[in-house]
């Protein structure tokens, strides 16, 4: 499956992600130095529960983002 957009609110900030299913067994975040992030899902795996992963890990998040930030080059 093709990875499809969705964005989740964490208190004021907002996660845009692509996630995808696959045959792999457990759910995985992957945060990249371009601030996207994208999510893995088992196949059959709800946007409900998706969208529950991606929101528990918000702070780790918002934490890689900040990390990557600082390498970002200047506009």
């Amino acid at each position: 499956m093709p990875m499809q957009p969705d964005i989740i609110s964490w208190g004021t900030l907002e996660i845009p992600y692509l996630y995808g299913t696959s045959r792999r067994k457990t759910l995985g975040i992957s945060v990249y130095p371009d601030l996207s992030v994208r999510v893995r899902a088992p196949l059959g795996t709800s946007l409900d529960t998706i969208r529950t992963f991606v929101h528990r890990r918000g702070g780790w998040i918002h934490k890689a983002w900040r990390d990557f930030e600082q390498y970002l080059p200047l506009l």
